[in-house]
């Protein structure tokens, strides 16, 4: 879980920082995020089909897809968008 601390500091850090919409920066940590968490659930997909009936590979999968698929990319919203209002990219009437 201190992974997903990190990449919510990174987030909130970055959206700070940068003068780009909060959404887009966001979008641009994510989308590496879920590549990774791509590659390890595939991995671990092909460890639970080689012996499906283990506890062990059948953990590993749920743990990889809770993690990399729902934790982490929750943890960077989260800290992305964490201070309210996009300021780039709100709508305002006049």
């Amino acid at each position: 879980m201190l992974y997903c601390a990190l990449a919510g500091g990174v987030a909130w850090a970055l959206t700070k920082l940068s003068s780009a919409p909060r959404g887009i920066v966001v979008t641009l940590l994510l989308i590496p995020q879920l590549g990774q968490g791509a590659l390890a659930l595939a991995s671990a997909l092909a460890t639970w089909t080689d012996e499906p009936f283990m506890a062990y590979s059948s953990m590993n999968l749920v743990w990889y897809s809770i993690f990399w698929l729902v934790a982490v990319p929750a943890s960077i919203c989260a800290g992305g968008l964490r201070d309210g209002q996009d300021h780039g990219l709100s709508r305002s009437n006049p």
